[in-house]
C-alpha cells in the first residue's frame, strides 16, 4: 500500500471518527446534519485511498463516489 493511499483512507476514518463526536451537539437537528455531511465526505476519501490501491480498476470506486 502507498503513502498516499494510506494517508487517505486515515484521513476517511478520522472523518468517520469525528462523526461519533457529533453527541455533543446540543439539538437533533443538528446532530443529524452534521453526521449527513461527515459521511459521504469519508466515504469520497476513503474511495480515493482505495482507487489509489487498486490502480486502474479504481476508476469504478471513483465513478460510484461522484454519483453519490
Amino acid at each position: 500500500m502507498t503513502h498516499a493511499a494510506e494517508l487517505l483512507m486515515a484521513i476517511g476514518g478520522g472523518i468517520t471518527a469525528l462523526g461519533v463526536g457529533l453527541l455533543r451537539l446540543k439539538t437533533p437537528f443538528a446532530r443529524f446534519r452534521a453526521a449527513g455531511k461527515a459521511s459521504p465526505v469519508a466515504f469520497i476519501v476513503t474511495a480515493l485511498g482505495a482507487g489509489v490501491i487498486i490502480g486502474p480498476a479504481g476508476g469504478a470506486l471513483l465513478a460510484v463516489a461522484a454519483a453519490a
